[in-house]
């Protein structure tokens, strides 16, 4: 009787109690926000660089893989419009801030491209412990 009640009491406990430890959790965050982060820099340059926009469709220039640039603009505008959002909204999740982001931000692919956004410190974002 008590080997099969163990488990389940294991199990109801589980869920009262945070599964990771918050300092790792935040690390994680900001570890993941200084890769991006630092990707996009990079992925501007070479859309500058190495593909065309005509109507707000990038496409591949010359000595660029089929596709390359396609990707390259849909990462980058998804990053310059919804970077912070995504970042805060996993702090959200994680419980490591208390306000809700809110909706994600919409996404508009254009031939100008967006300044990047500034890097999302923890002190940055609002509620909640940082």
């Amino acid at each position: 009787m008590t080997t099969r009640l163990l488990p389940a009491v294991l199990l109801l406990l589980a869920g009262c109690c945070p599964l990771r430890d918050m300092t790792v959790y935040r690390t994680e965050v900001d570890f993941a926000d200084l890769m991006v982060s630092r990707q996009a820099p990079t992925v501007r340059r070479f859309l500058e660089a190495s593909c065309a926009c005509s109507e707000g469709t990038w496409s591949a220039g010359p000595n660029v893989e089929a596709g390359a640039c396609e990707n390259a603009s849909d990462w980058y505008f998804t990053y310059a419009a919804r970077w912070t959002w995504h970042i805060n909204m996993m702090r959200y999740n994680g419980g490591a801030i208390e306000t809700d982001p809110g909706a994600a931000p919409e996404i508009h692919v254009s031939c100008a491209l967006p300044e990047l956004p500034a890097p999302v410190s923890p002190e940055a974002t609002a509620g909640g412990e940082s």
